[in-house]
């Protein structure tokens, strides 16, 4: 039978693996919680490319690059453009997303990028992309968002497409700066995590 302080040191024993476990492996299990954030397809052609609003540059340079490669013959930029703001800095510009500016740098033709300049969430920029394929005729899509934004993209976009015979492909852009083997150790990686976990909640509950 053991002792009050035999049960002292094996708690102790216990309590001193855990905190060792839990900091030499901090480091693979929050480069797997990274990682889970991942949920991408793999690219193939396509009737257009859409990107979501938010990380213009590493989005939009994603876009062009699959432009480039043949993925498909037109990219359309999306997102509402915060307009007061444009405003308070003296630009009044026709066509203010920035996304557009990064996807033309990427050797893509103006005439191939198109502006649709609404949707500020995941949920409107859903249906506004379906509203296009109708309109269009378009029954195979490219999407592009953040790699570590595709998990919930995924599983708020994919079904809805499947009902509306629409294919889904899903692929993410790197952010800048962080990337899933190292988003703890910046701010702005610590920050996207925690609104996306905040997001997948709210979705899962709302949608």
């Amino acid at each position: 039978m053991l002792t009050f302080r035999s049960k002292r040191l094996w708690a102790l024993s216990i309590l001193l693996i855990l905190i060792f476990s839990v900091f030499f492996l901090k480091t693979p299990l929050l480069r797997s919680m990274g990682a889970w954030f991942v949920a991408t397809h793999e690219v193939s052609h396509c009737d257009a490319i859409f990107v979501l609003g938010g990380g213009a540059k590493a989005r939009g340079l994603h876009a062009a690059a699959l432009w480039t490669q043949g993925y498909a013959p037109i990219v359309y930029c999306m997102g509402r453009p915060n307009y007061e703001e444009w405003a308070m800095m003296g630009f009044f510009p026709k066509e203010p997303n920035l996304t557009r500016q990064y996807v033309i740098q990427g050797e893509v033709p103006e005439t191939k990028v198109q502006n649709i300049t609404q949707g500020t969430s995941s949920h409107e920029e859903r249906e506004l992309i379906l509203s296009v394929c109708r309109r269009e005729g378009y029954s195979c899509v490219i999407v592009v968002t953040s790699e570590m934004h595709t998990r919930r993209v995924r599983r708020h976009f994919e079904d809805r497409f499947r009902r509306a015979g629409v294919k889904l492909i899903l692929t993410g852009a790197q952010d800048t700066g962080y990337h899933p083997g190292n988003w703890w150790q910046r701010e702005d990686g610590l920050i996207f995590v925690n609104n996306e976990i905040i997001k997948l909640i709210y979705y899962f509950l709302k949608h």
